[in-house]
C-alpha cells in the first residue's frame, strides 16, 4: 500500500532543494535561449484561402465547381523522417548555419499554407484534376501546381518547343538569369507529352555536394508546376536512411514497452479492490475533455485530407471523426483506470509540511528537465532551432495550444506514478529486490525521459540513461517516501517547454494559448496533488 509520510520525512533540506531548482532552471534556460530561425506565420487560414483564390482568379480559373480545403504544410519539427526535414538536416549539418539561414524560406521550406482545390463530383477526369497553391508565412506565393489526369489531352511539344515555356515561367519569378539548366526529362502520356526541366541556381553554389535547384513541369503546352528544393548527394541520403532505420528500430520497442506498461497499470486498476474512483473520473475526464476539444478544433484538417474520390465528404469526415472519438474514449478510459489504481498507492496524509513538499516536487521537476536539456545541448542536434507550429493548423490556434500539453502531462505523470509506486511495492519500501527495482527504474525512466528529435543511437541512449539515473536517485532520496510529488514534478517538467513554444509567437494566438495551457496543467497538478495528500 502507499506510504504515509508526515512532516519532513523524505524531504531534502530547503537550501539543497532550492539549489536543485535554480541549477535546473538555469540549465533549461541556457538550452532554450537559442533564438528560433524560422519566421512568424502571419497569415490565418481564412486569409490564406482568400489569397489562393486571388492567385487562381488571375490564372482565369472559375472556382464555382471546386471544393476548397487548406492545411499548414509545416515540414519543421513535425516528422523527423519526412523529406522536408531531410533537406533541412542536410544543409544545417553539412553546409553550415550561415548557408542554412540564406536558403531558409527560398529553397528550404518554411511553414506555409497549402490550399487545395478539387472536385468531389463528376467523371474520372474531373476527379483526378486538382490545383494546389502554397503560400509563404508572409502571404507570398511560393509554389503552385496543377495536376492533370494522365490521359488528359494536350499538345505533344518537342524539347525545343517546351523549353521557352519553362524559361518564361522562371523569368516571371525574376530568376532565369541566375539559373543554368541541368536536365530535361520527357514523359509521354496517352494524348500529350510532358516535360520537366531542372535548373541549378549558380548564385548558391555547391552545398557540400548538394545543390539548390528549380524544377519546371510543362504538361502539354501549359506550365503546371514551378518548384524549388535542395538536391542532396545520393550517398548522404542512403547513409542517413540507414541511420534513421536504426533509430526507428530502437524507438519502436520503447514505444511498445510504454504502451504495455500503461495497459498493465489500467488492468491492475480494474482488478484491484482498493480503487480511487474520484481520481479516475477526474483524470479520465480531463483527458477526454482535452481530446474532444482538440478533435472539434481539427475539423478543417480532417476535411483537407479527404481524397478526391470521396463520396459525400462531410459524411466521410464524420466517420473518420467517429473513429477518432472512439480512440480518444479508450485512451481516456485507460488513463482513468491507471489514475484510480496509482492514487491508492500514492496517497498519504501529508498535510503537515505541504508547502515544503510542494516546493520539493516542483524543483525536482525543474532539475530533471534542466539536466536533460543540458544533455541535449551538449550532445548536439541534427536540426536547427525552429519554432513549433502544430497548433496553427487548427480552427482556433490558441485553443489548440492550450489543450495540446494536457494529455502529454497526464500520461507522463501517470506513468511515473506507476513506476514509483510499483517500485515501492516490489521492494517493500526498499527492503528487498533492490537490484531488480533499480534496473527497472533506470529502464523505464529512460523511456519516459523527454527529448528532442534523435540524432544517433549513442546520443539517444545517453539521454535516456541520464533520465533513468535521475529517476532512480529521485526515488531513493524523495519519491519512495512521497510518491505524490510526481504529479508536481511532471508539471514542472512540462510547463517550461509549453511557455517556450508560445514565447516564440510563431503564429497568431501562440503566446496566449501557451499561457492558458501552462495554467491548465498547473491547476490539474495542484488539484491532483491536493487530492493525493489529503488526510485519509
Amino acid at each position: 500500500m502507499g506510504s504515509n509520510p508526515s512532516g519532513s520525512v523524505g524531504l531534502p533540506s530547503l537550501p539543497a532543494v532550492t539549489a536543485i531548482g535554480v541549477v535546473g532552471l538555469g540549465f533549461w534556460a541556457y538550452a532554450a535561449a537559442t533564438p528560433s530561425l524560422s519566421p512568424r506565420l502571419e497569415l490565418s487560414r481564412s486569409e490564406a484561402e482568400a489569397a489562393a483564390r486571388e492567385v487562381l482568379a488571375a490564372q482565369g480559373v472559375d472556382l464555382e465547381e471546386w471544393s476548397e480545403s487548406s492545411r499548414l504544410a509545416i515540414g519543421l519539427h513535425l516528422d523527423y523522417f519526412a523529406r522536408p526535414q531531410l533537406q533541412h538536416r542536410f544543409v544545417w549539418n553539412e553546409a553550415g548555419e550561415e548557408r542554412y539561414a540564406a536558403l531558409l524560406g527560398e529553397y528550404l521550406p518554411v511553414p506555409r499554407w497549402r490550399v487545395r482545390y478539387l472536385r468531389y463530383e463528376g467523371d474520372a477526369a474531373m476527379l483526378a484534376e486538382r490545383r494546389v497553391i502554397w503560400l509563404g508565412p508572409d502571404g507570398a506565393l511560393q509554389h503552385w501546381m496543377r495536376r492533370l489526369p494522365l490521359d488528359a489531352a494536350g499538345a505533344a511539344l518537342s524539347e525545343g518547343e517546351a523549353r521557352p515555356l519553362a524559361l518564361d515561367a522562371l523569368g516571371g519569378r525574376g530568376a532565369a538569369a541566375n539559373l543554368s539548366e541541368s536536365g530535361a526529362y520527357e514523359a509521354r502520356r496517352a494524348a500529350r507529352t510532358d516535360w520537366t526541366f531542372t535548373f541549378r541556381d549558380e548564385t548558391v553554389g555547391d552545398l557540400a555536394g548538394g545543390e539548390a535547384t528549380v524544377s519546371v513541369r510543362v504538361a502539354g503546352d501549359e506550365v503546371v508546376s514551378v518548384r524549388r528544393r535542395v538536391d542532396m548527394p545520393a550517398g548522404w541520403v542512403d547513409a542517413d536512411e540507414r541511420r534513421r532505420v536504426r533509430l526507428l528500430i530502437a524507438a519502436v520497442p520503447s514505444t511498445i514497452a510504454l504502451e504495455l506498461l500503461l495497459v498493465a497499470g489500467a488492468v491492475l486498476g480494474w482488478r484491484r479492490e482498493a480503487f480511487d474512483f474520484r481520481a479516475a473520473l477526474a483524470v479520465g475526464g480531463a483527458a477526454l475533455g482535452a481530446a474532444l476539444a482538440a478533435l472539434a478544433n481539427d475539423w478543417p484538417v480532417l476535411m483537407s485530407y479527404l481524397p478526391a474520390s470521396t463520396q459525400h465528404p462531410p459524411t466521410r469526415a464524420g466517420i473518420n471523426l467517429a473513429g477518432d472519438l472512439i480512440d480518444a474514449g479508450l485512451a481516456a478510459g485507460l488513463l482513468g483506470l491507471l489514475a484510480g489504481h496509482v492514487a491508492v498507492l500514492a496517497a498519504g496524509a501529508s498535510a503537515a509540511g505541504r508547502g515544503r513538499a510542494t516546493w520539493t516536487g516542483l524543483v525536482l521537476g525543474l532539475g530533471f528537465r534542466g539536466a536533460l536539456a543540458l544533455a541535449e545541448t551538449m550532445l548536439g542536434g541534427s536540426l536547427p532551432p525552429l519554432s513549433t507550429y502544430g497548433p496553427a493548423v487548427a480552427a482556433v490556434p490558441w485553443l489548440a495550444a492550450a489543450v495540446a500539453p494536457v494529455q502529454g502531462y497526464l500520461t507522463l505523470a501517470l506513468m511515473a506514478l506507476l513506476v514509483v509506486t510499483s517500485a515501492n511495492t516490489l521492494t517493500a519500501h526498499w527492503t528487498r529486490r533492490r537490484a531488480t527495482a533499480a534496473v527497472a527504474l533506470v529502464f523505464v525512466g529512460a523511456l519516459l525521459a523527454p527529448r528532442t528529435s534523435p540524432d544517433d543511437l549513442l546520443a539517444w541512449a545517453a539521454a535516456g540513461l541520464l533520465g533513468g539515473g535521475l529517476l532512480l536517485v529521485a526515488w531513493l532520496r524523495v519519491l519512495r517516501h512521497r510518491p505524490a510529488l510526481v504529479v508536481l514534478a511532471a508539471a514542472a517538467m512540462t510547463v517550461p517547454d509549453v511557455l517556450d513554444s508560445g514565447w516564440d509567437r510563431a503564429y497568431g494566438g501562440a503566446l496566449p494559448g501557451s499561457l492558458l495551457g501552462a495554467v491548465v496543467v498547473s491547476l490539474i497538478a495542484w488539484r491532483w496533488f491536493a487530492h493525493l495528500t489529503r488526510a485519509r
